[in-house]
């Protein structure tokens, strides 16, 4: 079964209402609104994103001290220039009965961005070391802020995925 369509709608169906020059006009318009819109929105509203990275045994310690110490990585990334990142960090256990505990603290964390990569900062350098081989699951937690060159400051916060390693470390 086909379908027909009158002969008198033909023309009107196929001949634009609008000319093709007013249509792209418009959309032009449109978009370049959009645009300085998105554009204002990300000047008044910098962004940062934190990545806490899974806490593992340092092959570096391990390799050439032969020293086991846990190892923390926390990376931040901004939209604008940043000046600092200042955090407080968290190494964190699971128990055996699925409870968590502290085994670490760092306070007061300062990391200052590479002038070549000025949106971004690396602290890396937060350590504690293993008090024996044994199985357990840890995981990162920070939060803070990151003050950007033009003064803002943008809080941050993030944890890292449970992993597990052969490095024991008491609760303090």
């Amino acid at each position: 079964m086909s379908i027909t369509i009158p002969k008198p709608l033909i023309p009107i169906l196929t001949k634009p209402m609008t000319p093709p020059w007013v249509l792209a006009l418009v959309i032009a318009t449109q978009l370049v609104i959009s645009q300085v819109a998105t554009d204002t929105k990300n000047e008044n509203k910098p962004g940062c994103t934190i990545n806490v990275q899974r806490v593992h045994v340092s092959t570096h310690s391990r390799e050439y001290r032969n020293f086991y110490e846990a190892k923390l990585k926390i990376g931040t990334h901004c939209t604008s220039p940043q000046r600092m990142t200042k955090l407080n960090a968290f190494i964190v256990r699971i128990n055996a009965d699925k409870t968590s505990s502290t085994v670490a603290t760092f306070t007061n964390v300062i990391g200052i961005p590479d002038p070549k990569y000025p949106q971004d900062s690396l602290i890396e350098n937060l350590t504690v070391p293993c008090l024996n081989t044994d199985y357990a699951q840890y995981f990162g937690v920070a939060s803070g802020e990151v003050e950007l060159r033009n003064g803002t400051k943008v809080p941050v916060e993030g944890k890292s995925k449970i992993r597990g390693d052969y490095c024991g470390i008491s609760a303090k």
